[in-house]
């Protein structure tokens, strides 16, 4: 199981969020931690699906290129289960990054555009 190197940004309309730490690479995962939260990243042919957990929630989000999909927002302490629908509109996946931009409706609000990239290298 490769260690990695992991510097990830999330942008959005109220967001501006960095983060750099370790992971790992497991098969198609990439997986790493930012404080409590859990991040798994896993790439499928032409299909992401990104997973953030932590003890109040979980959120699933696939993100196909130039297509609607469906994922969800488990707020746990509630047992509530959001919709999340999300139209991606750029999706770049290489060796070494992740890059996607896409509108995110959640519960039948629309939250705007976000940018995701995730860059990483092999340490170990």
């Amino acid at each position: 199981m490769p260690k990695i190197e992991v510097k990830a940004k999330l942008i959005g309309k109220e967001t501006n969020h960095n983060v750099m730490g370790k992971g790992i690479l497991q098969n198609n995962k990439i997986i790493y931690q930012e404080k409590e939260l859990q991040v798994i990243l896993e790439k499928k042919d032409d299909q992401v699906i990104l997973k953030r957990s932590c003890p109040e929630y979980e959120l699933i989000l696939p993100f196909s290129i130039h297509q609607k999909t469906s994922g969800m927002h488990k707020i746990i302490p509630y047992s509530m289960i959001l919709d999340a629908e999300i139209k991606t509109k750029e999706l770049l996946i290489t060796d070494q990054e992740i890059k996607i931009t896409y509108d995110l409706t959640l519960g039948g609000e629309f939250l705007g555009e976000y940018t995701y990239d995730l860059v990483y290298e092999v340490i170990k």
